[in-house]
């Protein structure tokens, strides 16, 4: 057992992803933000991922090599803003959406 608490998604969904992939799997979700198991962890289970541009190239500076956007998949990267910036907002506004942090 891998330890991780993770509640089954359903036949359905299941279904639909297993034949999307072309093998069989059972989909999974937990409505904690980190779950930590055996040999894997799974990071930020929120709708929306922020990333800015300034934090990877820092990042990246860090690890010493090129790290790509694309590993973290990101639905927003934000740009012209310092590293890390976005970790301090506490709401954004695009057009007329706008989103905002929840901390409980």
């Amino acid at each position: 057992s891998s330890g991780i608490n993770a509640e089954y998604g359903g036949d359905a969904a299941s279904t639909w992803i297993s034949e999307v992939l072309g093998r069989e799997v059972r989909l999974m979700f937990s409505p904690k933000k980190t779950l930590v198991g055996d040999d894997m962890i799974i990071q930020s289970l929120d709708p929306v991922l922020i990333i800015g541009q300034s934090s990877l190239d820092v990042f990246s500076a860090d690890a010493g090599w090129e790290v790509e956007m694309e590993r973290f998949r990101p639905n927003i990267v934000s740009v012209k803003q310092g590293p890390y910036a976005d970790e301090t907002w506490q709401e954004i506004r695009i057009g007329s959406l706008y989103l905002w942090s929840c901390v409980v």
